[in-house]
């Protein structure tokens, strides 16, 4: 695992960790990026290409773009799940996925997932017939495009809180619940629901962070966006 300058991220309950700038991840030629925690091989599909810069990152445009690898069990996650990525969001769509154990669709049976919906970001899981989430209510719920943005979120088997930027947005608590676990792809970016965008980092741990660990993360990685776009308040 390689560590970037600043505070290391955390690494405790890592599962997943894809990073465009990582040669060990994505060796900068070929269609298949690979799991920094673990043995799982993601796979690009359609259009989707890889941009080298400061930083690097994973392009799709919206269309039917994908990355992900086949059903793995370490990839499910049992009780609590922290997301993460280093996001541009190129342009608002409707529905797009990232980061999502599950088929699409209603997310009843997701394990977790991030979803763009219209102009904001949503974090949610299923039990296998209720789809939990919570919505990101920032300023109308907009989230500006055309710029980087650090997005977590979290799960402690009751509430998700979402992050962005460093900064908490919003939470929602449920009575408690188990996540579902599923045999589906884990997506990137999923092909049915593709994001309009860029993906720099991915990650999937099965502890629920706290904000002092969402800023550890930020902080030692925010260095190689440069100017960092701010959602709205």
């Amino acid at each position: 695992m390689s560590y970037y300058n600043g505070p290391k991220v955390v690494t405790d309950g890592l599962v997943l960790c894809v990073d465009a700038n990582n040669t060990k991840s994505y060796p900068s030629t070929g269609t298949s990026a690979f799991n920094l925690a673990a043995s799982n091989t993601f796979t690009f599909n359609a259009n989707l290409s890889w941009q080298s810069g400061a930083p690097s990152y994973f392009l799709s445009d919206g269309t039917d773009d994908s990355l992900m690898t086949t059903h793995s069990s370490n990839l499910n996650i049992p009780y609590y799940f922290t997301l993460e990525g280093w996001i541009w969001w190129s342009q608002h769509k409707l529905y797009s996925n990232l980061l999502v154990k599950g088929s699409g669709g209603s997310g009843n049976t997701f394990n977790y997932s991030f979803f763009f919906y219209d102009t904001s970001i949503v974090c949610g899981a299923g039990d296998g017939s209720t789809f939990y989430s919570t919505g990101l209510a920032v300023s109308s719920g907009y989230i500006n495009t055309g710029m980087w943005h650090h997005l977590v979120g979290t799960f402690n088997g009751t509430t998700f809180k979402i992050y962005v930027d460093g900064v908490e947005r919003s939470s929602t608590t449920y009575s408690p619940f188990t996540l579902y676990q599923n045999n589906y792809d884990l997506s990137i970016i999923q092909n049915s629901y593709s994001l309009n965008g860029r993906v720099s980092t991915a990650r999937v741990y099965n502890i629920c962070f706290t904000p002092s660990q969402v800023l550890q993360n930020f902080n030692a990685t925010k260095g190689r966006f440069g100017q960092i776009g701010r959602a709205h308040v």
